[in-house]
């Protein structure tokens, strides 16, 4: 048996609720429990809440360490051997999050600016189209689209830019090598979602 160590770490069943992946846990920080899902070589008989104890099998048993790796109770069992693939895997709404950061390469007028180097030549911008960003000056602002080929866009900040961001962007400071202004994309994309979806 093999452990996966996709362990969720959320305090309800609720299969509509938004659940955070997680590479590993701690005691302290679990609250009042952790789900996991586990993947098994092979299949194996069980009962809906039934408990289970798994035990770490590759640790010597002359060895003064603990075996148990840690205790639950099953709440929802997978049957089809693609599972994985399966719709019904979408339920669970375990997400990870994502970061970007570009660069404003231009301001083109106090509310639109043109980003490069957030995303790569070949990726579909428009995927990422009304995306909050926000600005290393303190300016929200969403992505309205590409602009040209090469993989930079264009976005909108409702409020307009600040006095601190216009200064920065002037082209005479810019090419004395000032401060740049850097823009940050935060999202959540769900593991299991076939057409990859991204929300905030």
């Amino acid at each position: 048996m093999s452990i996966s160590n996709r362990l969720i770490p959320v305090l309800c069943v609720d299969t509509t609720a938004y659940a955070e992946y997680g590479e590993e846990t701690f005691p302290e920080e679990s609250g009042d429990g952790v789900f996991a899902l586990l993947e098994l070589e092979n299949s194996v008989q069980c009962v809906a809440r039934s408990m289970v104890i798994i035990s770490r099998l590759d640790i010597d048993i002359n060895s003064p360490t603990c075996r148990l790796a840690f205790w639950g109770r099953i709440q929802h069992a997978y049957t089809s051997p693609i599972y994985a693939t399966d719709d019904g895997m979408s339920e669970l709404k375990i997400y990870k999050t994502k970061e970007r950061e570009g660069v404003v390469e231009r301001m083109n007028d106090p509310h639109t600016v043109i980003v490069k180097e957030l995303f790569k030549k070949e990726t579909d911008i428009d995927l990422f189209c009304n995306l909050e960003v926000v600005l290393s000056t303190g300016e929200k602002g969403r992505i309205e689209g590409s602009f040209g080929n090469s993989g930079k866009c264009k976005v909108y900040v409702p409020d307009g830019l600040g006095e601190g961001a216009v200064e920065l962007l002037d082209k005479k400071k810019r090419k004395e090598g000032g401060e740049r202004v850097m823009v940050r994309l935060e999202f959540k994309r769900f593991l299991f979602d076939k057409k990859k979806q991204m929300i905030q």
